[in-house]
């Protein structure tokens, strides 16, 4: 992650040397009416530079996590010196299966996007382009580790997908600080169970950036070029959006075919500024409700939470891209 940061601010060091010569000649050009649209598509796959996908704290709210395809398959207890969540008829939790820590993925469990694809729409004046970007890029959770804790996986509720899933245990306070409760137990809390589904990470961005091409002495049809833009990511996980400011820097090179026609590859950088924090909605997650661990079999409505479920995940990654632009 520093190496690549130290890339990006590198890489903004270079355009900013030469801005001031940039302004020179844009004038000049400007006034011989140098410059035309272009449009251009891209292939741009990425690797994740993700930290952590956690719950945050909201209000008096605690959460603790495990990962479905982690969790034994067990009858109805009978014994009394342990605590049990039952997911379903047959399926119990014991409690100190969950991580105290509210982590649903590692930013190493998430592969990279095969599948990223953006247009542009760009105009030159001189060596220098601004250029207006819209991109998508997928990244999916892998399936990790799938060994029980001494027993078997849980099976036919999630048997296809059970790494997609992760179990919440949720307590809520008793209303302090003006926070309400769901059903309220004899100690004075409130315990829900939810159920997420981990189907990726979506990202959608607008950017606007201004790229700078230099000439060299080997060919007068290959223009090495550096640029710098920020715009805004729409962030979708767990049936959620958020639109987060998003900045990236690149460099590369592109290659005159005729007279309307450029080739171009370059290697780029882009992340976001804070993290991409989401409120989860209640399409988000199934819920099923305890009191004390006394297990209720009918699940509650999601509507019933009384807080909302934010989780955030730091957000950047890298890639190539390759393509074609078309001057009009």
């Amino acid at each position: 992650m520093s190496f690549v940061r130290f890339l990006a601010v590198s890489l903004g060091c270079v355009f900013l040397a030469y801005s001031s010569s940039a302004v020179s000649f844009s004038l000049d050009d400007i006034a011989r009416g140098v410059g035309g649209l272009y449009i251009g598509g891209m292939y741009k796959p990425a690797s994740p530079v993700f930290g952590d996908l956690a719950f945050k704290g909201s209000f008096d709210t605690s959460f603790r996590t495990t990962p479905l395809n982690a969790l034994p398959m067990s009858q109805p207890a009978e014994r009394h010196d342990a605590w049990y969540v039952r997911l379903k008829e047959g399926v119990e939790i014991a409690v100190d299966a969950f991580d105290p820590w509210p982590v649903l993925a590692r930013g190493s469990d998430y592969h990279s996007s095969t599948c990223g694809v953006a247009v542009v729409l760009g105009y030159p004046v001189g060596k220098v382009r601004a250029e207006l970007e819209l991109a998508r890029q997928s990244f999916d959770v892998g399936r990790g580790p799938a060994s029980g804790h001494g027993g078997g996986v849980v099976g036919d509720l999630y048997a296809s997908e059970g790494y997609r899933y992760s179990a919440v245990h949720m307590k809520l306070s008793s209303g302090a600080k003006g926070v309400p409760t769901a059903s309220a137990t004899d100690d004075g809390s409130a315990n829900t169970m939810i159920i997420v589904k981990n189907e990726g990470v979506q990202l959608s961005s607008t950017l606007a950036s201004l790229c700078r091409d230099f000439g060299i002495s080997l060919s007068d049809s290959i223009l090495p070029y550096v640029c710098a833009g920020f715009g805004l990511e729409k962030v979708s996980m767990f049936n959620s959006d958020a639109r987060r400011v998003s900045y990236q820097a690149k460099v590369g090179a592109s290659y005159k075919f005729g007279d309307k026609v450029h080739g171009f590859a370059s290697l780029y950088y882009r992340t976001l500024v804070g993290n991409g924090e989401v409120i989860l909605t209640q399409s988000g997650y199934e819920v099923v409700r305890i009191n004390g661990f006394t297990t209720q079999k009918s699940p509650t409505h999601a509507k019933l939470l009384p807080v909302n479920l934010p989780i955030s995940m730091d957000v950047a990654y890298f890639g190539i891209e390759a393509g074609l632009r078309l001057s009009l």
